[in-house]
């Protein structure tokens, strides 16, 4: 019958076996689901207020922030609404 020696551990450590199976663990980067498409947006500028609030027809609200106001480039009503605005200048 053959013996296996293990390697000494140091202070606290115990002695891990030379045949010994240690489970695998799943990496984060398993774990993550897979990024998301890019989200396609249309981008205004404010030429007349640096931040303000814009309400849409069907009473949803816009921020003005910094001069820019975003929407998605799905969203009807806010890209009418936005490109139609004469305040606002779309940035490209």
């Amino acid at each position: 019958m053959a013996t296996v020696k293990g390697d000494k551990a140091s202070g606290d450590e115990p002695a891990v076996q030379a045949n010994q199976v240690t489970p695998a663990t799943a990496s984060v980067a398993d774990a993550v689901s897979p990024p998301a498409p890019p989200v396609a947006v249309r981008t205004y500028r404010d030429t007349l207020y640096t931040s303000r609030t814009l309400i849409l027809p069907d009473d949803r609200t816009l921020a003005v922030a910094k001069g820019i106001v975003t929407a998605l480039a799905d969203d009807a009503v806010a890209v009418q609404c936005l490109s139609t605005h004469p305040d606002l200048e779309p940035v490209e």
